[in-house]
């Protein structure tokens, strides 16, 4: 699977989530909120008896950068967080949380930040929210959280919000970080509002033997759907060309397919895999695509049935822009 981007009109709201966490949520309508904190917290290593019970939201300290006229969210991992930095700013706003959420959030990793919704804060659950993957760089009048069923929890996120800004705009972590010529820490962002007992996957991840690839989602789902899960593809490089290889019914979510894909050619040809399915998300839309050796050679009909003979001669395989470009 290969990240998509998501397709925003300038007369309709921006869809929630991007293709693909829409798409791995097996949440396919764009109007759907989905919900990503609880399967970012199971990827994070809280456990699933402490996430199974209960609606959680995800929190993420962030920097808005200010334009002539807006904000833009800046992308968190040019924050450059650290994990002390982190710890000093959650307790400051801490009570603040505690008190409008109703419970006590907890930090399992220092970019992101977890809250479970108690009673009083119920109607959070109500809110369309983006994670910080699809709204960094834009506009955040576009894509702060927007009230659906129930008027003025916005409202009440936003008051939060400033409070927290408030407080962190004269807290001494902001003034060293300010020193060490790093961007102030200047808000918080709300995203992922939803129960575990909400989240689905489609039947490409519930089919598959093992879930490969550098993602939280992609390590909260396998950890859901108790799956064997591994970060990189390329840990897999030796068992390319061996029969039964644990490639074989593997999901990965790539973020360079050009450099693994010299390698998947080879086990396809060598008859190691039978197929290679790709999806990818063309203006913003599902695609699934399935290939085979066939499709990799350069002349298909006679020379693909020629090729077995010519043992002499090395296939000449496209590159991965190349297939791309000939498979639109």
């Amino acid at each position: 699977m290969l990240a998509g981007e998501d397709a925003v009109s300038e007369t309709a709201l921006p869809p929630l989530g991007l293709p693909h966490e829409r798409f791995l949520l097996a949440y396919q309508h764009p109007n759907q909120a989905l919900p990503l904190a609880p399967i970012l917290m199971l990827g994070l290593g809280v456990p699933l008896e402490q996430v199974k019970n209960g609606v959680f939201a995800c929190l993420q300290a962030i920097h808005l950068h200010a334009t002539r006229d807006h904000l833009i969210l800046t992308n968190p991992a040019l924050l450059a967080l650290s994990p002390a930095d982190a710890t000093a700013l959650f307790t400051a706003a801490k009570p603040l949380l505690e008190e409008d959420f109703g419970t006590t959030p907890f930090i399992p990793h220092h970019a992101y930040w977890f809250v479970k919704l108690g009673l009083a804060a119920a109607d959070f659950a109500t809110l369309n929210t983006h994670s910080t993957d699809q709204a960094h760089g834009r506009n955040i009048d576009w894509w702060s959280p927007r009230d659906t069923t129930s008027e003025g929890v916005a409202k009440r996120w936003r008051k939060l919000q400033n409070e927290i800004q408030m407080l962190w705009h004269i807290d001494s972590t902001n003034d060293a970080r300010e020193e060490q010529g790093l961007p102030r820490v200047n808000s918080i962002w709300l995203s992922g509002i939803g129960a575990l007992a909400n989240v689905h996957a489609p039947l490409e991840i519930e089919g598959a033997t093992t879930l490969i690839g550098d993602h939280l989602l992609l390590a909260g789902l396998a950890q859901y759907l108790n799956k064997s899960y591994m970060h990189e593809i390329d840990n897999l490089a030796r068992d390319f060309a061996k029969p039964n290889n644990a490639l074989i019914g593997a999901f990965a979510w790539l973020n360079r397919p050009a450099d693994i894909w010299p390698k998947l050619c080879a086990a396809l040809l060598a008859g190691h895999l039978d197929e290679i399915a790709i999806i990818d998300f063309p203006t913003a839309k599902l695609r699934k695509r399935l290939f085979t050796r066939n499709e990799l050679l350069p002349n298909k009909g006679l020379m693909a049935l020629l090729q077995p003979l010519l043992f002499w001669r090395s296939p000449a395989l496209p590159s991965w822009e190349d297939f791309m470009e000939k498979n639109p």
